[in-house]
């Protein structure tokens, strides 16, 4: 056969020399020669009748190998999209076979091959969540589908068992840095997120060890579940197959020992082999290797009774500090720069400057504290000056979970170790390949970057009321709250700082680009930063949508602000310096702590009256008068709550079983709160009651252990984190009934606290207990729409608070309904005026018929859309995201074809203000649109950038201001930008 250049890569197979039958196929191009038989044999059986379910045209499936694995990942996601739209055969056996067999075309160009398919299936905006890696990725020459060396970069994740044997593949994803990653690629890693009602049979049907599950080109097995979630998630790892090179090739077994080497670890069972394995998917950023020598494992502080009072916490000295420090923060500057936030476009032409530049100059820490990961050590590390000059870092055994083999260790300590794991065996020989330097890197979990400002919560405000706290304090809390309601209502710079901060913080919870739940705020962030009038329908309704999803959160949470209050991490006091009852607050950031006596403390979540613990404060002179050479340690943390090492038992385990592995605490020194506070011994759990039973199931040695035992540990599971959700309800519900302080309540928070780790047996409510709770207990008013039966009026804080709280709300829902405005916005209808007076009437009816009968039709299919999603009245959660996908996908199709085909800028802002126009006409008219936000969100949506330029310009030109930012107002750029540059 005659080799041929076919889409950029080497193919020896065209459709006119194939040679296939039913079961084998004659394929022998040098990019997928090494593919094992199975893996080259799940081409020929695409008909999607097999687990997994994917199909693929045969005429097509047979030349898969030849192209790179994200491309194929893209082709078979398409074609077999969830919502039933996506690549179509047609589209597959015409447009993209064209493309196969089109030697100009390059497909080994991700992103130009991603784009085209996206492009073709109508799904761009399903590129979102990956599309700027990739093109920076492809630009760069960065081979992110492909070997060890592309880290935490791209990430692959599916849907399963929603429609028995379908598997849904999901849109790739940028990945979180985890050290699993940096060792074998992210890329080899497929999270399958299965259905609630998932069967046995089905579930088995996947990842059963009988027959080898091949999905893309790729063999996957079993490596680990995130089995305490819900839904469960179960990571699959690519043993071999499309982008993994021979010598690569790794089995989940391999993975597994090098994440938990067995020699090392050979006590571990298969319980603890979940929970140290979830260690090594930790998000961390690698942050230096550690020096030979430069770690030592040491003791913790313990009580006389023998319980640990330093649980979780090491020690670092300043210079091991500033180490971690300055590689944490090249690494995350160079990751930033050449795969995150880099101007690909600008990039690409920039001259390369090839002289050596002069080395950055070693920045001290400008922290002192952090959490992380340093080889099978976990926790917090905390700055102690007393180390002196040089790398060290110390260890408590209690952060020690698993062993490594560490060059950074003490090698008499890992020699003492290796004799102790060896047992009778003798001692562990260590080979120099067992070795590995990313068992020696400071993996960074976070920095103590300053204090959160803490609130109140629901389960909180409960124990607050029970040990004493009256009435008139919570109202003047709910009080507090509802005046930043209303400035959220009426002050545009609060709007800004609030929209951007949740966008802040979702960012950092799910790192996803297209969450729906931010879908709103990005329009309202973009209106508010070019001061919109407050009035314009549609930004008056989305504010109005905005104040009352947070008014009904705060009622429903009760997250009311209260004053001196913050979330710190707990640090315990290795000096000893701090006396039993006492807690010290640094005060770089609480200039004011030390002009209070005491603080009230607890961890979230409480369970018991006893879990708010009352501290006394002491001062920098305090500590300075007991012992003078600690000290240093004190004036050098910058924030935190620090506890005592001395009693029997420290406070962080008293406020609901805490520790210093990274816990907060909520803390606040309000004198108004603490000194109603009473106190309340602390709950003892080291009792009977609080003792769980183990499972012969779970003491399985993981070296033993196969792989369906694994995946039967992980399935037993499924139902623990709705059980600890039902529990932890129903304790807010029988507080309220019967007290906080009864013993009904008493054993709900029993088992709550004791389901939070996740035992192999549910803790379930006694038989006599429940059948009694079905007699008798009935929920609260305050409950609302979730009240279940005929709900009772509640006399305690929690009632009389939603009823304060509605009448609240009522009142600022009243002042906004008496703003109205029917009025065009004059700076945008003025670009229409001006086609008037220029004589460009037909262009303007052209224009104007063109835009309704645009927006009718964008009108009747988003209504069809949301008809086909609606559950009762309205579209159900779980349904909220595809119709936010819908409607993204649909905008930026009408932006290519309304503003798209204009010339010139010019053109583009006229074409935009009469979309507005027309929306506005034809909102006025039809009377159904007047109170819906969706009718007025059109023109904004797809020319959200042309419209708050012209609102913006005409703004500032009225002021006699010129040259400005096009979208964004003078006045807002401190509360937009000014107080991102502070550290």
């Amino acid at each position: 056969q005659t080799k041929k250049k076919v889409g950029g890569v080497d193919n020896s197979m065209t459709p006119q020399n194939e040679v296939a039958d039913n079961n084998t196929l004659s394929i022998r191009s040098p990019h997928w020669r090494s593919l094992g038989d199975d893996i080259l044999k799940s081409f020929s059986n695409s008909s999607g009748t097999t687990c997994p379910g994917l199909k693929m045209p045969g005429k097509l499936a047979r030349l898969l190998p030849s192209l790179p694995f994200l491309v194929q990942y893209e082709l078979w996601r398409l074609h077999n999209y969830r919502s039933g739209s996506g690549l179509t055969k047609d589209q597959l056996i015409n447009d993209v076979f064209d493309k196969v067999n089109d030697p100009t075309w390059d497909w080994t160009d991700r992103y130009k091959a991603c784009k085209f398919l996206n492009d073709l299936a109508r799904t761009p905006h399903s590129m979102k969540s990956y599309e700027h890696l990739v093109n920076a990725a492809s630009a760069f020459g960065i081979l992110i589908d492909e070997g060890r060396r592309s880290g935490s970069l791209l990430y692959f994740q599916a849907e399963y068992g929603e429609m028995g044997l379908k598997l849904a593949l999901l849109p790739p994803e940028a990945a979180h840095d985890r050290r699993i990653y940096r060792k074998f690629g992210s890329h080899r890693f497929l999270e399958v997120k299965m259905h609630p009602h998932c069967l046995s049979h089905h579930f088995n049907d996947l990842l059963g060890p009988t027959f080898p599950l091949i999905i893309c080109g790729r063999r996957y097995a079993f490596l680990w579940a995130k089995a305490k979630k819900s839904p469960q998630s179960y990571v699959l790892f690519a043993e071999a197959g499309l982008g993994i090179p021979k010598e690569e090739e790794t089995s989940v077994e391999q993975v597994r020992d090098w994440c938990l080497p067995k020699k090392l670890n050979p006590e571990l069972t298969i319980s603890k082999e979940d929970k140290r394995l979830k260690l090594c998917f930790s998000k961390t950023t690698p942050s230096g290797i550690l020096p030979p020598d430069s770690l030592e494992l040491i003791e913790d502080v313990c009580s006389e009774n023998g319980n640990v009072m330093s649980d979780g916490c090491g020690l670092v000295s300043q210079d091991a500090l500033n180490l971690i420090w300055n590689n944490y923060d090249k690494y995350r500057s160079e990751k930033d720069k050449v795969i995150l936030k880099k101007n690909v476009e600008d990039e690409k032409h920039d001259d390369v400057d090839d002289t050596q530049s002069e080395p950055e100059a070693f920045e001290v820490c400008p922290y002192t504290s952090f959490q992380g990961r340093i080889g099978g050590f976990k926790g917090m590390w905390v700055l102690d000056t007393k180390l002196g000059k040089g790398i060290q870092v110390r260890c408590r055994q209690s952060q020690r979970k698993f062993d490594l083999p560490m060059r950074s260790m003490k090698r008499s300590q890992l020699q003492q170790i290796c004799i102790e794991k060896g047992g009778k065996k003798g001692e562990v020989k260590l080979d120099e390949s067992d070795f590995d330097d990313m068992y020696d890197t400071v993996d960074v979990n976070s920095w103590d970057k300053g204090p959160e400002e803490g609130k109140l919560n629901l389960r909180l405000l409960q124990i607050l009321e029970h040990r004493g706290v009256s009435i008139d304090f919570f109202k003047r809390r709910v009080d507090e709250g509802t005046k930043w309601l209303t400035e959220l209502n009426r002050n545009s710079e609060t709007l800004l700082e609030h929209v951007n901060q949740r966008f802040n913080s979702v960012n950092r919870l799910v790192n996803r680009a297209d969450d729906h739940d931010m879908f709103d705020d990005d329009l309202i962030y973009r209106l508010a930063s070019v001061s919109m009038p407050r009035d314009e329908p549609l930004f008056a309704k989305l504010i109005e949508g905005m104040v009352r999803k947070e008014a009904e959160s705060m009622r429903e949470k009760c997250k009311y602000p209260i004053k001196c209050c913050y979330h710190l991490r707990m640090i315990p006091d290795h000096t000893g310096t701090i006396r039993e009852g006492e807690a010290f607050v640094p005060r770089s950031y609480h200039k004011d702590v030390e002009n209070f006596d005491y603080l009230v403390a607890m961890r979230s979540p409480i369970y018991f009256a006893g879990d708010l613990v009352r501290l006394k404060i002491v001062t920098i002179d305090d500590l300075s008068e007991r012992k003078a050479d600690t000290i240093s340690f004190f004036t050098r943390l910058e924030t935190g709550l620090v506890l005592s090492t001395k009693g029997a038992r420290s406070a962080a385990d008293m406020m609901s079983g805490g520790d210093f592995d990274g816990d907060k605490a909520w803390v606040c020194w309000d004198k108004e709160l603490v000194q109603e506070v009473n106190d309340a011994p602390p709950v003892e759990t080291t009792g009977p009651e609080f003792k769980v039973e183990k499972s012969p199931k779970e003491m399985i040695l993981s070296s033993d252990a196969t792989s369906k035992q694994r995946l039967d540990y992980a399935r037993h599971h499924r139902c623990h984190h709705n059980h600890l959700c039902d529990l932890s309800t129903q304790l807010d519900v029988v507080n309220d009934f019967y007290g906080v302080d009864s013993k009904e309540s008493k054993m709900i928070a029993v088992r709550a606290f004791l389901q939070v780790d996740h035992p192999y047996y549910l803790c379930k409510i006694p038989k006599e207990l429940k059948s009694r709770f079905d007699r008798e207990l009935k929920h609260p008013h305050w409950k609302g729409a979730k009240a279940r039966g005929t709900p009772y009026k509640s006399s305690k804080a929690l009632g009389v608070l939603w009823d304060y709280m509605e009448e609240k709300i009522g009142l600022i829902h009243q002042e906004k309904e008496n703003k109205s405005n029917n009025e065009f916005n004059p700076h945008i209808m003025a670009h229409i005026q001006s086609m008037e007076e220029d004589g460009l009437h037909a262009e303007l009816k052209r224009l104007r018929d063109l835009m309704r009968n645009s927006l009718i039709s964008y009108n009747t299919a988003l209504y069809k859309k949301i008809t086909e999603l609606k559950k009762g009245d309205k579209v159900g959660e779980d349904d909220e995201p595809k119709l936010v996908a819908w409607m993204k996908n649909e905008h930026i199709r009408w932006r290519e074809k309304l503003i798209g085909p204009c010339k010139g800028e010019d053109a583009k802002m006229r074409a935009a203000a009469i979309l507005y126009e027309q929306t506005r006409i034809y909102a006025t008219e039809q009377s159904t649109w007047r109170n819906d936000d969706k009718a007025f969100r059109f023109p904004f949506q797809i020319a959200q950038d042309y419209l708050t330029r012209i609102v913006s310009d005409g703004q500032q030109k009225e002021k006699g201001l010129y040259g400005v930012s096009a979208t964004v107002s003078r006045g807002n750029e401190y509360v937009m930008y000014g107080k991102r540059k502070k550290r």
